[in-house]
C-alpha cells in the first residue's frame, strides 16, 4: 500500500497527461490500421453498413470512412458475429 500511495502521491502536469493519452492513442490507432489491412473482409462489412444506414447514392464512395471506422472500432468489430450471423 506504501509504494501505491507514493505513485497516487506524485504531482502530475496537464502536459505530461496529456501526452500521456496521446501515446496511448497513437499506438491504439496503430494496432487499429495493422488490423484493419489483415482483416478487409471487416472493412468491407462496414462500408456495407454505411451505405445502407446513409441511404447516399450508390456512386459515393464510402471506403476511407470505413477504414477510419474500422481502425476505431477494430476491437468491437472481431468479437462481434458478422452481420450474415447476426441476421
Amino acid at each position: 500500500m506504501t509504494r501505491l500511495r507514493r505513485l497516487l502521491d506524485r504531482r502530475v502536469t496537464v502536459g505530461a497527461l496529456a501526452e500521456v493519452v496521446i501515446w496511448l492513442a497513437a499506438g491504439y490507432l496503430a494496432v487499429g490500421l495493422g488490423w484493419s489491412l489483415f482483416h478487409p473482409d471487416g472493412v468491407q462489412r462496414v462500408q456495407e453498413q454505411l451505405e445502407r444506414q446513409l441511404h447516399l447514392p450508390a456512386g459515393a464512395n464510402f471506403q476511407m470512412a470505413a477504414l477510419g471506422e474500422a481502425s476505431v472500432l477494430w476491437p468491437v468489430i472481431s468479437v462481434l458475429p458478422s452481420l450474415g450471423c447476426a441476421q
